[in-house]
């Protein structure tokens, strides 16, 4: 574990790899991240619309994953939407993120695997917010440049 001491906040930061893709999340202090294991998760391949901030977007499907009161639903979208910002609403407990279309698959391969899937979900930077078959293995601690 590394500290670096230049200011009043400390980036945690936790690796792990997600079917084939390496996803880093980042959390800041217990109060604005949560790591949990994911009780149900289902898939949806139907073509729909979804609408975020007032904008209709086109999904191929969505992965909605359940665990601990909260939610994360992942929406898969065409590579002009994979700008659209991750959110957590909090008052819902629900983390939303718009990843391509591409990725689908390997999102799906959740559904059949016999291991325990974990969400990491943080308030403050919902970007950040992942799934994973793995459980952080190391943790380093950063700190944020100003």
């Amino acid at each position: 574990m590394v500290n670096v001491k230049k200011g009043e906040n400390t980036l945690k930061i936790t690796c792990f790899y997600l079917c084939f893709t390496v996803c880093m999340c980042y959390s800041f202090g217990s109060m604005n991240s949560l790591s949990l294991i994911v009780e149900n998760i289902k898939a949806d391949t139907q073509l729909k619309e979804v609408e975020c901030d007032g904008i209709l977007i086109p999904i191929y499907g969505h992965l909605i994953c359940t665990g601990e009161s909260h939610r994360m639903i992942v929406y898969f979208v065409d590579r002009q939407h994979t700008f659209l910002p991750s959110k957590y609403i909090e008052e819902h407990k629900l983390a939303v993120k718009f990843v391509s279309h591409k990725e689908m698959d390997g999102y799906f391969m959740l559904t059949k695997i016999k291991e325990p899937v974990y969400a990491y979900l943080n308030t403050v930077h919902p970007e950040l917010n992942c799934l994973s078959v793995n459980e952080p293995v190391r943790e380093t601690y950063y700190q944020l440049a100003h």
